[in-house]
């Protein structure tokens, strides 16, 4: 093995050899350390590179931000074949593109999901929803499950094409949570529903009375997870879970939830 210490903008230009393969990791802070949010502006630029890469190898992997958009880097890369999108349990932390260059440009990409956990690795590749059933929006109850999906999936959309691959419901289109009426295996967190309750006064004093300890999050709800807390009086922490929620059916409402 040969390790080269040195520009590779400067050396490939400069070299006549050919690769399988070119991984690059671009920067993704300029030099007054702020965040880059494009891959036009890391260094170097993936995108203006391309061609001088091309002359070296048939294929480039390109590790980026999670924050850019699958769609608009694959736009931005051409040839682009597959996608990932790699995270843990709580954090999706990288976006991978594959270009090949022998593929015509704009090919449709293959989009991938890898979440990675304490005792087993998730690996999704997201098909097509054009032709997914339409997600029906059904209002939490108690004694369903409600699913949280891993962030990278979340960070993937598809969120018909999940609730028709998993056989699952939604309570509303844009609060991108997931119900079934038992357990179902789901790449994501699972909670059982142990009390469901509209988001109004009555539920507020009702709950603030119980001094409960939970974590609190919210999806589509007026209130961040502090404030509602706050709200609620309740103490962060422990097994439990509540969740702040819109619902089609229902309006806001508010669920109180266990691990599954």
């Amino acid at each position: 093995m040969e390790v080269i210490c040195t520009d590779s903008t400067e050396w490939l230009a400069d070299t006549a050899a050919t690769f399988d393969c070119i991984f690059i990791d671009p920067a993704r802070r300029d030099n007054l350390g702020r965040r880059c949010y494009s891959l036009a502006d890391c260094s170097p630029d993936v995108g203006a590179l391309l061609p001088q890469l091309r002359a070296h190898t048939g294929k480039v992997v390109v590790k980026a931000s999670p924050m850019l958009d699958a769609e608009a880097v694959a736009h931005q890369l051409q040839q682009v074949s597959d996608i990932y999108l790699i995270g843990t349990a709580t954090e999706c932390k990288e976006l991978v593109a594959v270009v090949n260059f022998s593929l015509p440009a704009s090919t449709p990409f293959r989009l991938h999901t890898v979440t990675v956990t304490r005792g087993a690795t998730s690996h999704i590749t997201i098909g097509d929803d054009t032709h997914a059933t339409a997600m029906p929006y059904v209002a939490p109850q108690t004694g369903m499950v409600i699913y949280e999906p891993y962030p990278a999936l979340m960070k993937a959309g598809h969120y018909r094409w999940i609730a028709d691959h998993y056989n699952v419901t939604v309570p509303d289109p844009n609060t991108h949570l997931f119900l079934s009426d038992r357990p179902i295996d789901f790449p994501g967190k699972a909670y059982k529903i142990v009390e469901s309750m509209d988001f109004d006064k009555r539920a507020v004093k009702e709950i603030a009375s119980q001094r409960i300890k939970a974590n609190v999050a919210t999806r589509n709800f007026p209130l961040d997870a502090p404030s509602l807390a706050r709200r609620l009086k309740i103490s962060e922490g422990g097994d439990m879970h509540l969740y702040g929620i819109r619902t089609s059916a229902r309006g806001l409402m508010l669920l109180l939830c266990k691990p599954v």
